[in-house]
């Protein structure tokens, strides 16, 4: 539970509720054993770069069942320089942030060569537009998830670079 507040621009309160995934079909009522809690892989390493304290906060909650190791980097230059010096299995980039955007950053990441040009690169941002997945997939991205962000969107894209069960390969 946690409190942001700025003088003249107002205040945020969030809080977190690690839950467990049902495995009921919505048809059933959930009893006690048809939660399950998320596979805890502790060899993942994520890239999170945003630039909102909130958002962070978000995703971070949302990967934090998986027990992955998480690097936070709140703007683009500064996910440029981490990924010069750690290897990452995904990055999950917002697009607007102050310094360097997340197209420049990822043109910049894929440009290094070696595992950067494959890392999967998610966009994550409000810019829901109709272009914008297109664009940042042809920006070098991999994916696209729209804010605000759910549990069910990070987890699918989890799954899809085969990180919650964690084969990195």
């Amino acid at each position: 539970m946690g409190i942001d507040s700025e003088r003249g621009t107002g205040s945020t309160c969030y809080f977190v509720l690690p839950l467990g995934v049902s495995k009921s079909n919505g048809d059933d009522p959930i009893d006690s054993g048809a939660v399950e809690t998320f596979e805890q892989v502790s060899d993942v390493s994520v890239l999170i770069v945003e630039d909102n304290h909130v958002n962070r906060r978000v995703l971070e909650a949302y990967l934090a069942p998986f027990q992955f190791s998480i690097t936070v980097a709140v703007n683009g230059a500064e996910a440029v320089e981490i990924v010069r010096n750690q290897k990452f299995d995904i990055v999950l980039m917002d697009i607007q942030m102050p310094i360097m955007d997340g197209i420049e950053a990822t043109r910049i990441i894929r440009e290094q060569g070696g595992w950067c040009a494959k890392v999967p690169i998610v966009a994550v941002t409000a810019n829901a537009m109709a272009g914008d997945r297109e664009r940042y997939l042809a920006a070098g991205m991999d994916d696209y998830v729209p804010k605000p962000v759910n549990r069910d969107a990070i987890t699918q894209v989890l799954e899809k670079y085969k990180l919650s069960s964690g084969n990195t390969d």
